[in-house]
């Protein structure tokens, strides 16, 4: 989405794969299901996150959003 400019598409794509990802960590069947059950594996799905949202705001020009953004990946 983003490397085709629709960038408004972004975030509620990654929104709902947070909220796929929270709901499965209450489930220990639905992590196994989803291969998330490995703490090391929870960690770098956050950071991933947070650096698609780091990405998004350095698209926007928001240079301190993506700084603090690409700090919570680490």
């Amino acid at each position: 989405m983003a490397l085709t400019n629709q960038f408004d598409k972004v975030e509620p794509a990654l929104q709902a794969a947070e909220a796929t990802f929270q709901a499965a960590l209450v489930d220990p069947h639905k992590m196994v299901e989803l291969g998330i059950d490995d703490p090391q594996l929870q960690a770098m799905f956050r950071g991933y996150l947070a650096t698609c949202r780091a990405a998004l705001a350095r698209s926007r020009g928001d240079l301190l959003e993506s700084i603090t953004l690409l700090n919570q990946a680490l």
